[in-house]
């Protein structure tokens, strides 16, 4: 778990409020919900026999001996509140829904992924299969195109058979295909083929990916007619793919189509993002049965991939920040940034408020130390005359400005 300070927290700040425009223009309404929820919730949603439950929630009992989890991930979390909350009164009506906060898991650290990792997700729930899970897919992709990140790789399967009316005869021939590897088997793959040998596809045990390549997927659990017009619509809007039969996601209750976006950077984890339909989730937690789809992306591992992009950070922050010159001491000047600084900051400027610092070049200097586009410069010659002395680190332009027009004038130049 690891702190986020000055110097980093702006990237969060700009990142965060990309989601928010984007997913807000799409139409989702955001979510949040606690930190801390009853175990069950988590053990019924994402499987007893998976990971995630068997050895990395962080679970405690509360002085009235409550179990309770701090959340591992957020699907289940949202499904509890719009049952809770009856969100769902109309039988008809679809919830497009979005969150970004913290989750945690007490798995090995690796790059971009702490026991405290942050996400970014959306919901769509009660949205039946085929259209609703390529608009899935293409929204996830679109965003992170949004974000201006490119080379994305997108991987999908589909466990629509594995979780059909065909669940018990696929379940049993993948137990018998395993079986016959048992003795090959990691012991933690061994347990995991006595209580959901689906989770074996998991495991990253070099010991047990011989059993795993060999699975007859194929003739067990072929492809269904609507995974493929999904990948058929894809090729359509050119966004490539590989279709990966290993891919099963490590929770238990995507029931149709699974994915993940990949990217370059990441190292051997280099999964970026995630999700999948799953159908049964809202039942299984004492609700009706709604179909619903929705994905992940890991925060940490975006800022490792944005920061990788050529001179990305300095372009995105620089771009709507102002750094406040100050040269004397004076309550008047104070209470003028302030004002003009509340302004900037509802317009979405990100704000240096600096120092008071009699020398100018030393304000020019700590301005561009901390990438800022605009110096706005207040001494007692510009008090007097009532404008802001305005310098474009950009252009390399220098204006005289009202104090009243600050605002507008800054925002028409970005």
């Amino acid at each position: 778990m690891e702190d986020i300070l000055p110097g980093e927290s702006e990237k969060w700040q700009w990142l965060e409020e990309q989601a928010r425009i984007f997913f807000e223009v799409k139409g989702f309404s955001e979510i949040r919900t606690p930190l801390v929820e009853p175990t069950e919730l988590f053990a019924r949603s994402i499987g007893e026999a998976t990971d995630i439950v068997n050895k990395e929630m962080y679970t405690f009992e509360d002085r009235g001996g409550r179990s309770l989890t701090l959340r591992p991930e957020m699907t289940a979390s949202v499904a509890r509140a719009v049952l809770q909350h009856n969100l769902l009164r109309d039988a008809g009506k679809s919830l497009w829904l979005y969150y970004i906060g913290p989750m945690f898991r007490a798995e090995r650290p690796q790059a971009g992924r702490k026991r405290q990792f942050h996400q970014i997700g959306a919901e769509l729930v009660n949205c039946g299969a085929g259209d609703s899970d390529f608009k899935s897919v293409g929204l996830l992709y679109e965003f992170l195109r949004f974000l201006g990140i490119t080379g994305l790789k997108l991987r999908v399967n589909d466990l629509s058979q594995i979780n059909g009316a065909q669940s018990p005869r696929i379940l049993q021939a993948l137990g018998d295909h395993f079986k016959r590897y048992e003795s090959k088997l990691s012991a933690d793959s061994a347990n995991r083929l006595k209580k959901n040998v689906l989770r074996i596809f998991d495991s990253k045990d070099p010991q047990d990916q011989e059993a795993i390549e060999a699975a007859p997927w194929e003739k067990i659990a072929p492809l269904s007619d609507d995974f493929m017009a999904v990948t058929k619509r894809l090729e359509e809007k050119k966004i490539p793919f590989e279709i990966n039969r290993r891919l099963v996601r490590g929770l238990d209750y995507y029931t149709g189509m699974v994915y993940e976006i990949v990217a370059d950077g990441l190292g051997a984890q280099d999964a970026l993002a995630g999700g999948g339909r799953y159908d049964r989730l809202y039942e299984e937690l004492g609700g009706k049965s709604f179909p619903c789809t929705g994905f992940s992306v890991g925060m940490e591992r975006l800022l490792i991939v944005l920061g990788l992009l050529d001179n990305f950070w300095a372009r995105q922050l620089r771009q709507k920040s102002v750094y406040f010159a100050i040269t004397e001491a004076h309550d008047g000047m104070n209470s003028r940034r302030e004002e003009a600084a509340l302004r900037l900051r509802r317009l979405g400027f990100r704000i240096l408020p600096g120092s008071v610092e009699t020398s100018l070049t030393k304000h020019l200097k700590k301005a561009n130390q901390e990438m800022a586009r605009f110096v706005a410069i207040l001494g007692s010659r510009e008090l007097k005359d009532g404008q802001w002395s305005v310098k474009d680190m950009l252009r390399h332009t220098q204006s005289c400005v009202p104090f009243s027009e600050l605002a507008d004038y800054l925002q028409g130049l970005v």
